[in-house]
């Protein structure tokens, strides 16, 4: 490919540009061109150099501009704490209308976590043996809830946690071919949990998946 001699940067082209175009205008036939290409790159230059002096002025503008804002926020933040402090101090303000200006109010409580509602469906799909397709059903919860899967292996009855998901399906794959595996699920909203979904059982003989106990 051949070389490009063009510079990429905008201000080096404009540099490039200059002894390009003034020796082209006075060696047109030396260098085997035409008046009309002088014109035309020309005319193109001076666009651009018109394009470049608007786009410097608008950015030192722009630059001002985000400095002016900074600047009156700060004052107004500072003016805005000076106030607000002044306010929290002066007890014959009600707790309820600070709150409604919206002022931290000392003693308030943050509203109460809302525990998530079950899964449900929760149903298997065996893709190979020892590996687990399981999906279930949100049940209104949305979307940013987590989902806690979990099993108990043979006859154990503690479950444990296979992973913590934010999805209603997962593959759980490398697990030993022929043991018998409970699974359940349930939603996760910060240290709440939801009551269990129903249960599915995989290599016990081919039963049906059995309602939360």
């Amino acid at each position: 490919m051949p070389r490009d001699y063009v510079p990429a940067k905008d201000t080096d082209l404009q540099l490039w540009m200059g002894p390009f175009t003034s020796i082209m205008s006075v060696n047109l036939s030396t260098l085997g061109l035409v008046s009309g290409d002088l014109t035309s790159i020309t005319a193109l230059k001076t666009a651009f150099d018109a394009s470049m002096t608007d786009y410097e002025l608008k950015r030192d503008a722009a630059a001002a501009a985000t400095q002016a804002k900074d600047a009156a926020r700060i004052a107004l933040v500072a003016k805005a704490r000076e106030l607000a402090q002044k306010i929290q101090a002066n007890v014959s303000v009600s707790s309820a209308m600070k709150a409604s200006m919206g002022l931290t109010v000392s003693g308030s409580q943050p509203p109460t976590p809302t525990v998530p509602f079950p899964p449900m469906d929760l149903v298997y799909e065996i893709l190979q043996p020892g590996a687990y397709s399981l999906k279930w059903k949100a049940n209104g919860n949305k979307s940013g809830i987590l989902y806690s899967l979990e099993a108990k292996y043979g006859t154990s009855a503690n479950f444990v946690s296979v992973v913590t998901i934010t999805k209603t399906k997962f593959i759980h794959d490398n697990q030993p071919p022929n043991q018998k595996v409970t699974y359940r699920v349930r939603a996760q909203h910060g240290t709440l949990f939801s009551l269990p979904s129903n249960m599915v059982v995989i290599n016990d003989g081919g039963s049906s998946p059995v309602s939360p106990v």
